[in-house]
């Protein structure tokens, strides 16, 4: 068994910005509240057989190698929120920005980082589906000079971090006008697939071409990248807006909400994830290489080889956001 070191009591603390607190604080608050590591109850007094051998050693033979701690934080890239802090950085003044995010979880020992890779129906890698992310360049559909997902992916393994992908699902802007999108936009070429509400865009769930599109999305970057996890992040169906009506009553039915409260690991590598609003009080959860934490969100998941970074672990998590 191995047992991590203690941070010497006079190591010090590298300092933090305004915005890696913020992070961290709202990755810590998550943590506490929300992440479930199964495994880590230590193990019972150790008792003498006549045999020579004691109680706790055969229990803990027999249970295997102690699970890890999910340890990480949200990585934000909706509205610049953390990364890339504003549009218009030069691609290498994006990766120095990311490397820093990477410094700062090594410093405070996390073991995975969770980045907003979809924040709007658009993409942070060449989606044959979606266009670039504005927030990449501030122009969407503008080629940043370099693969982020790539990037992000390289540099996170080489530091032993896991990388998890966070997507939104819904969200197709955060305005309201189609016309602002570009012309090969899913969204204007299928206008029928979306609504406004509270000033933003979303694609109808209820919609089985929408829920298609949604998948191939997010499927192209699982099937061509090194993945630790693929993460919905609140679902992102509207929150409720004073003296608005959501305009899905024609599509609002049982199998749409099935769709909505179901996750389904294609691949048997990524972990799974999806949060939604809300209080996380009533949990179920999926075992094995997948997880998840949710209310009353049901999960088809796979079990797969293990990750080779943090290998024998099961974690799941939840988040509540604004974003």
């Amino acid at each position: 068994m191995t047992h991590r070191q203690p941070l010497p009591a006079d190591e010090p603390t590298a300092a933090v910005g305004r915005r890696g607190f913020l992070t961290l604080a709202v990755a810590g608050v998550a943590a506490s509240a929300f992440t479930v590591t199964i495994g880590g109850v230590a193990p019972a007094p150790a008792h003498a057989n006549a045999f020579g051998t004691t109680a706790g050693a055969t229990a803990a033979a027999a249970a295997g190698p102690r699970k890890r701690e999910l340890r990480a934080m949200w990585i934000s890239s909706v509205v610049n929120i953390d990364w890339p802090s504003r549009t218009g950085l030069s691609a290498d003044a994006q990766r120095a920005e990311f490397l820093h995010w990477l410094d700062v979880a090594e410093q405070f020992r996390l073991n995975a980082v969770f980045v907003q890779v979809r924040p709007t129906a658009d993409a942070f890698w060449p989606s044959p589906l979606e266009p670039w992310s504005q927030y990449l360049t501030g122009v969407q559909g503008q080629d940043p000079g370099y693969d982020p997902l790539a990037f992000i992916v390289e540099e996170a393994h080489a530091r032993n971090l896991e990388l998890h992908a966070w997507y939104n699902p819904y969200r197709v802007s955060m305005q309201a006008d189609p016309a602002q999108l570009v012309p090969e936009h899913p969204a204007r070429v299928h206008p029928e697939w979306i609504w406004a509400y509270g000033g933003k865009l979303y694609f109808d769930p209820g919609l089985p071409e929408v829920q298609e599109h949604i998948q191939r999305a997010i499927l192209h970057s699982v099937e061509h990248y090194d993945l630790d996890g693929v993460h919905f992040d609140d679902y992102f169906y509207p929150y409720p807006v004073a003296g608005q009506v959501i305009p899905d009553a024609a599509t609002r039915s049982a199998p749409r909400r099935a769709a909505r409260n179901r996750t389904t690991c294609s691949s048997p590598t990524p972990a799974s994830g999806c949060s939604r609003a809300g209080s996380t009080t009533s949990t179920r959860r999926c075992t094995g290489r997948s997880g998840w934490r949710s209310p009353t969100t049901r999960s088809s998941c796979r079990g797969g080889p293990r990750s080779p970074r943090h290998p024998a672990r099961t974690s799941t998590s939840a988040r509540r956001s604004t974003r």
